[in-house]
């Protein structure tokens, strides 16, 4: 029984070993050796253990190449900079490194850079010695790549495209007013000569009476013979020059548009109609002739004088009656106009 218990213990102590660590102890000759012997073991295994994962680190910066990271000092800039060089290209032998080889690898490029990385700090601080004066001048130190040597010049202008853009900008700032200067309000620029008195025709007078509401500086109203109507008139000549009547009528903005002067009848001679009829007929432009019932008739020397000869063909009593006809209403006068284009 008792040698049953020992061989039973055995067995337990080799499955927590594993056979592999149970061969290593056999042939040492420590299962008997109790806890020594265990450590030795231990020892064992992990040296196994660390053997497998080089293997495999061997394998991986085989496979990616080994590269390392070196402090590089930049002659140019008087910085030091970290540079990575590559130390064995992917799939070469010498890349076959664990990460303790490539750590070490990477202390001995750094040694021989340092070096070199003295040498040039020192020419650095040498060449802002003997160039103190022009540095602090504003002078600034450039390094010669070829020959290796330092000289001073003057700061590169950074700032160029800068300043052309605040340059610019006041120009652009500058040109805002010029295009509103080209391209004024109409109806603010003819306010601007109304009141300046600076109008000195009839359509640019009757438009601003339009806007305003009154004559521009200069200008007057003067009533036609009726009352019913007025005409817009410069003050120093006293002459008609164009009329407002204050109707929308299509003949009235017609002769405005072409800034043309209009001729009343009512403005002429006031005896009679047909006085006022025989001067436009006698006339080179359109007029206008006003009636009792306000209505404006637009008409031209030739209509007129056909119905000069019309009424004058009359008899004497049918004669007054025509005038006094086409002087009251529009209808009454179109009535007699187209009978005298029928006679």
């Amino acid at each position: 029984m008792k040698q049953f218990k020992e061989f039973r213990s055995e067995q337990n102590h080799i499955n927590e070993i594993g056979p592999i660590g149970a061969t290593i102890a056999g042939a040492m000759g420590l299962l008997g050796l109790g806890i020594g012997g265990y450590k030795l073991y231990k020892k064992a295994k992990e040296k196994i253990k660390s053997r497998r994962d080089d293997r495999e680190e061997k394998g991986e910066n085989q496979e990616a190449g080994v590269f390392v990271d070196v402090k590089v000092f930049d002659p140019e800039t008087g910085t030091e900079t970290t540079e990575t060089r590559p130390l064995h290209e992917p799939g070469s032998k010498g890349a076959r490194m664990n990460n303790d080889e490539v750590s070490k690898a990477e202390k001995e490029e750094q040694k021989k850079q340092t070096l070199k990385n003295k040498k040039a700090k020192f020419k650095f601080v040498q060449a802002q010695k003997v160039n103190k004066d022009a540095l602090e001048k504003g002078k600034v130190l450039k390094y010669d790549k070829e020959t290796g040597e330092y000289s001073v010049e003057d700061p590169p202008k950074d700032d160029e495209t800068g300043t052309d853009d605040t340059q610019t900008e006041p120009k652009d700032t500058q040109t805002e007013p010029k295009d509103t200067e080209k391209k004024p309000d109409p109806e603010q620029e003819l306010r601007k000569r109304g009141d300046a008195g600076e109008i000195d025709n009839d359509g640019d007078a009757n438009a601003y009476y339009k806007i305003v509401g009154k004559a521009p500086t200069g200008w007057e109203t003067k009533k036609s013979k009726t009352g019913k109507s007025f005409t817009l008139v410069k003050k120093d000549d006293a002459k008609p020059q164009g009329k407002v009547t204050g109707k929308d009528t299509s003949a009235a903005d017609k002769l405005l548009r072409r800034n043309s002067r209009v001729l009343k009848f009512g403005e002429f001679i006031a005896e009679d109609i047909m006085k006022d009829l025989k001067k436009i007929s006698k006339s080179k432009k359109d007029s206008e002739i006003s009636l009792d019932d306000g209505s404006d008739i637009p008409i031209d020397p030739l209509t007129s004088e056909i119905l000069v000869k019309y009424i004058e063909g009359l008899s004497s009593s049918e004669k007054n009656r025509t005038i006094k006809q086409i002087q009251r209403t529009e209808r009454a006068f179109m009535k007699v106009l187209g009978k005298a284009h029928e006679g």
